[in-house]
């Protein structure tokens, strides 16, 4: 965990303290939080969150965002190509610890206080939410022929977008929670809060 002084300087550096009304705060996670115990992996998460809101909330408008890329359970852990998964990082040493479905997914960060919840299939993402121009330029980068393994792999990882907001103001956000819509719009609309700051303070986990 930062100190309370780091953490203190990389704000003051990341922003013009005489100016700056909002902190945005992303806690990334790419296929890391999956090998902690879910118990943990949410302690750790709550405690920054907390640490956040107690030592910023008074003097700042906060958002925190939850940016998460990792294996999930969406096809039956009974599934063959689920349990080949699991067992290959097993091999490694590496075993799969947290293993959700969407809607445990949901669950977990509405128990975290999260405002907007978004969790999008990677298959869905690659068919769907990707234009005409963004396939062909992938195409393009060299030839591919296996395409039923890539959705394999696809179909069992997942992209979650989460976004909490507390403001220093007496405003208070509904608590939204949307689900997966194969349009364009959602994707635009989970980055949309995080593509308006060009500074923000990290947590990561990789």
């Amino acid at each position: 965990m930062l100190s309370n002084n780091l953490l203190d300087e990389m704000i003051d550096k990341a922003s013009d303290s005489s100016k700056t009304t909002r902190l945005n705060f992303i806690l990334f996670n790419e296929c890391s939080l999956c090998y902690i115990e879910q118990n943990s992996a949410d302690h750790l998460m709550a405690t920054i969150i907390e640490f956040i809101e107690h030592r910023y909330s008074s003097s700042y408008s906060i958002s925190i965002q939850y940016l998460g890329y990792e294996m999930y359970n969406s096809i039956g852990s009974q599934n063959n190509f689920i349990q080949f998964m699991l067992n290959h990082f097993g091999q490694l040493n590496a075993p799969i610890r947290t293993f959700l479905d969407e809607n445990q997914i949901r669950e977990r960060f509405v128990n975290l206080n999260f405002n907007q919840i978004n969790v999008i299939n990677m298959r869905n993402f690659y068919r769907e939410l990707l234009s005409y121009e963004d396939h062909d330029r992938i195409n393009h980068i060299e030839s591919f022929d296996e395409w039923e393994e890539l959705e394999n792999v696809c179909q069992v990882y997942c992209l979650t977008i989460c976004k909490k907001f507390k403001s220093s103001s007496s405003n208070e956000f509904n608590h939204l929670i949307s689900s997966y819509d194969p349009q364009a719009q959602l994707l635009a609309k989970s980055f949309r809060t995080i593509q308006q700051y060009d500074k923000c303070i990290w947590w990561i986990w990789y």
